[in-house]
């Protein structure tokens, strides 16, 4: 770690590196660059990012009082509506799915600006920004100075478009797709179940932050940002998960640039799919002069690649800058009727039926692409929800008393996506013989590692669950799914829901185990 910075780690304090205790003393001075904050949500629409509201409110101990701390363990026994057996339990609330729609960001653009990074805390997918052209006649800018930034994505006929999702009750406008993250292990737990690991789909809301979002109310919005996630676990018997091989390809591809850039002979262990230099393939193909990539590319330094694919200078925490800002193609009508939707699914089911398709081009360029695709091969409309903060410093969610303002409104959906074992050890590889892009210096994580196991770990201990998370379960009771998967799920013994949320828990067969 650099000499004078912050940064946190998953396992114990040394020095101004903190373990998970003491992130609370995490600082940043400049949350374009710091290190112990590595989100950056300062570009969200009108954001302000000025303290740390990390504690320490782990499992079993209730010395923390109000807060909302994540991630928590989920139990399906909220959707029970007993408030005398249950009396943290809340009734879902909400009436339909979580509609959501893709970037402009598409597959060969996110490659090509390598939006795919090896952060200490994850693995990341970015949504690309860029500086607006102060002379941009789509803006017609009066006052030229502090512009702001859009996505850095162009598709010819859609233009500039974030992706976005769309949740029930509370919130009438739509989240933006901000990144992914990829935790390994996961971070939440279902019934005491911890997965292998955990995707987390990031947003900001469209509403700018300080304005009025309910007039009645007189509520403004503050800083919210919404997170979905979806677990994935390993089965030996499933086969792999293309989607995940596919984006793993794309990290291994920044793991060869950067140990080119730094001088580092080794290359990583070959790996089913992807382009492998020890077997001759070239993973970096020269490029024309008129490229948007260039050799620069590979030598960049890590700060200034952050910048450019997700931070922005602010000069200080407390300090006034530009912000992303939304066009008017991000305020456009729905993309697909329900009706269309159930046809996408249906066409979706028959074409990747099981994932049993084995035609397999190298780099997986077989495969469509969406930047939603987790959330389509879930195969469930069902979640958990609850009000928390981020997983990470500086735990964005300070907890206010009847506001929601500075939330971070969860969505986990209730089942996961089954990959292969292969699969989860190379997230755990990538993760553990991570190279830092500017120091060149190998095994630069902030995992705990378990040298021993050969496993890392990523993962927020779990903290006290209380009644400031409003959890809740929405399942079959609450609205029909599109997914056919559902529809069996959720005719097992509408009855007796222990018996569907226990025995029998996914949408598919697990002989009673989570």
């Amino acid at each position: 770690v650099t000499k004078g910075e912050d940064y946190f780690n998953y396992a114990k304090t040394v020095g101004n590196n903190f373990g998970p205790e003491d992130w609370d003393q995490v600082g940043c001075s400049d949350v374009s660059n710091c290190a112990g904050w590595p989100d950056g949500w300062e570009v969200g629409h009108g954001w302000e990012l000025n303290e740390n509201a990390c504690r320490w409110c782990p499992l079993g101990d209730y010395s923390c009082g109000r807060h909302h701390q994540s991630p928590i363990d989920l139990q399906r026994n909220v959707a029970m509506n007993n408030s005398e057996i249950y009396p943290l339990n809340k009734t879902c609330i909400d009436v339909h799915w979580m509609k959501y729609e893709d970037s402009s960001c598409r597959w060969d653009i996110l490659r090509e600006l390598q939006a795919f990074d090896i952060e200490r805390h994850a693995l990341t997918i970015r949504q690309p920004i860029e500086p607006i052209d102060p002379d941009d006649e789509e803006w017609n800018f009066v006052d030229k100075t502090n512009i702001g930034y859009h996505l850095q994505c162009f598709e010819q006929g859609r233009g500039r478009i974030w992706g976005r999702i769309d949740f029930s009750k509370g919130f009438s406008h739509w989240w933006y797709l901000s990144h992914t993250d990829i935790k390994v292990p996961s971070e939440h737990t279902q019934n005491d179940q911890r997965y292998d690991a955990e995707v987390q789909l990031h947003h900001f809301y469209s509403v700018e932050s300080g304005m009025l979002v309910d007039p009645e109310k007189g509520d403004y919005n503050e800083n919210e940002m919404a997170t979905v996630s979806i677990f994935l676990q390993a089965y030996p018997e499933s086969p792999p998960y293309h989607h995940l091989d596919r984006v793993i390809c794309e990290w291994r591809a920044t793991e060869e640039r950067i140990r080119q850039a730094c001088g580092i002979s080794t290359s990583a262990p070959p790996y089913p799919g992807c382009f492998n230099p020890l077997r001759g393939h070239t993973r970096f193909p020269t490029e024309s002069p008129n490229s948007k990539t260039n050799s620069k590319v590979t030598t960049i330094k890590h700060n200034e690649r952050r910048r450019r694919t997700t931070k922005i200078d602010t000069g200080t925490a407390q300090s006034k800058s530009s912000r992303v800002l939304l066009n008017k193609q991000d305020y456009r009508p729905e993309e697909k009727t329900e009706e269309e939707w159930e046809d996408f699914i249906q066409d979706y089911r028959q074409k990747y039926s099981s994932q049993d398709f084995d035609r397999n081009l190298l780099g997986y360029k077989h495969l469509s692409f969406h930047n939603y695709q987790w959330m389509i091969d879930v195969r469930t409309e069902y979640y958990f929800r609850y009000q928390g903060t981020s997983t990470i410093p500086p735990c964005y969610g300070e907890y206010e008393r009847n506001s929601r303002k500075e939330t971070n409104h969860w969505r986990v959906m209730k089942d996961p996506i089954r990959v292969h074992p292969r699969q989860i050890a190379e997230l755990q590889r990538l993760l553990k013989e991570r190279v830092d892009p500017e120091t060149c210096q190998e095994g630069d994580t902030s995992a705990a590692v378990n040298n021993d196991a050969g496993t890392v770990s990523v993962a927020r201990p779990l903290q006290q669950i209380v009644p400031q998370h409003f959890k809740t379960f929405c399942e079959c009771q609450d609205w029909k799914s599109k997914w056919p998967e559902d529809w069996a799920w959720c005719n097992l013994d509408r009855d007796d829901k222990m018996y569907r949320f226990h025995e029998y828990p996914y949408n598919f067969d697990t002989n009673g185990e989570l």
